[in-house]
């Protein structure tokens, strides 16, 4: 494998990747020195070679997935070796045959790995028995799992959501929302595994993100055009009788009062317009005529020749002053 190819490998591995390998693995990288970039996925040393007999699950390792299957017979040869120490992300012996690793397990960065003693089918031989085609099962199904933490949330290299997979109180990435003036709302959504910080908000619901004094909740403005609350109109109706005021091209004259606008019901006699058609409505008054009111809501002139006024003619004008003539000489005798 040219080095191109064993850096694709170590990459993919890192990412979230599983790599299974043999014994062929120990041998190439540490005595026939190929494979040298393959360090961190070649989890066993090469030492000499023999038959490999019966593989035994170590002690508190019983309940690793990999060795679910328990202590089995493998036939053929292999590498007498020891598990490779690592610095970092150690690996785990889980089986062990005769004083030698057999079976080891690494998790490396994101990705997995598992080593095994068996040379494969070197020199006819054909250790895949039932058992042992478990175990290849059982490693194939812990390197490829995708919900390793169990939270129902699949990690990303399946696809998945899973912002951290070895945490399961760490579910799929939070939505924000940019928040350009900075009034605690925001418009335009993303999804994160942690908070993007400054410039961000958690809620939504902003219809002017150029506008700090425009946000879900805000002070309205009534009549001025600008949608401050962001409840989709302008505050047209202050009064909240159901009519816009004329300012909006409405036709509630007066926006301050519930029991003025234009259907509001109309109270007789009291100097106001409560339905806005322009005037007060009075009572209508019968006809001095004894006639009944004609309903235009005004009181009719008297009939000429009544005597109800002062200016009923000249015998009118006579007859009181001789009846004011009388009274006052009776008031001085």
């Amino acid at each position: 494998m040219v080095e191109a190819g064993q850096q694709a490998l170590v990459d993919f591995v890192a990412a979230g990747g599983g790599f299974l390998h043999q014994e062929w693995n120990a041998y190439t990288h540490d005595e026939a020195l190929k494979y040298q970039l393959l360090a961190d996925l070649t989890l066993l040393v090469r030492g000499s070679a023999g038959d490999v007999g019966t593989w035994t699950v170590v002690p508190g390792r019983e309940g690793h997935p990999v060795v679910a299957g328990g202590s089995i017979a493998v036939s053929g040869i292999g590498n007498y070796g020891l598990a490779r120490v690592y610095e970092t992300d150690p690996s785990v012996v889980l089986m062990t045959m005769a004083g030698y690793d057999a079976v080891v397990a690494r998790e490396w960065h994101e990705g997995r790995i598992v080593g095994m003693a068996v040379a494969g089918t070197y020199a006819g031989q054909d250790p895949y028995s039932p058992e042992f085609l478990g175990l290849i099962n059982d490693s194939a199904a812990w390197l490829g799992e995708c919900d390793r933490d169990g939270d129902g949330h699949e990690r990303e290299f399946c696809g998945g959501d899973d912002c951290d997979d070895d945490d399961a109180m760490a579910l799929g990435p939070a939505t924000f929302y940019a928040d350009v003036d900075g009034d605690g709302y925001g418009g335009v959504a993303e999804t994160f595994c942690e908070s993007p910080g400054e410039g961000w908000s958690e809620v939504d619901g902003d219809c002017d993100d150029n506008d700090a004094a425009a946000f879900p909740g805000a002070a309205e403005e009534p009549y001025d055009g600008v949608d401050q609350d962001c409840d989709g109109a302008d505050l047209c109706d202050v009064d909240g009788d159901g009519a816009d005021a004329d300012a909006c091209g409405g036709e509630d004259c007066d926006d301050e009062d519930d029991t003025i606008g234009p259907d509001a019901p109309v109270q007789m006699d009291d100097g106001i317009d409560q339905n806005c058609d322009g005037v007060d409505e009075v009572t209508p008054t019968a006809d001095d005529t004894g006639e009944p009111a004609d309903g235009d809501g005004k009181g009719d002139a008297p009939a000429a020749g009544c005597g109800c006024d002062s200016g009923g003619g000249a015998a009118g004008v006579g007859a009181g002053l001789l009846a004011a003539g009388l009274l006052l000489r009776r008031r001085r005798v």
